[in-house]
């Protein structure tokens, strides 16, 4: 699992694609989140277009953080 936070992280990510033969998985949201001044300013295509660069890249799996709330499990049923 590559959970490197600084640096150039495309280039090190290759560079573990090249150096292993097991699997490897990324935290995307560590790479998305330095393409703004805050994560809170993330996009979700920011997000999903990271995700994809990990995949076209080579990776085998990815975590993907995501959060819910008490409002993110009321609204499938107010919109009933």
């Amino acid at each position: 699992m590559d959970l490197s936070t600084g640096g150039d992280l495309d280039a090190i990510r290759k560079e573990i694609i090249n150096e292993i033969d097991v699997p490897l998985g990324t935290v995307p949201i560590y790479q998305a989140g330095l393409s703004k001044k805050a994560v809170v300013d993330m996009t979700s295509d920011d997000m999903f277009n990271t995700v994809r660069k990990h995949a076209k890249d080579g990776v085998d799996f990815v975590t993907i953080h995501a959060g819910v709330n008490l409002n993110s499990l009321e609204r499938p049923k107010k919109e009933q």
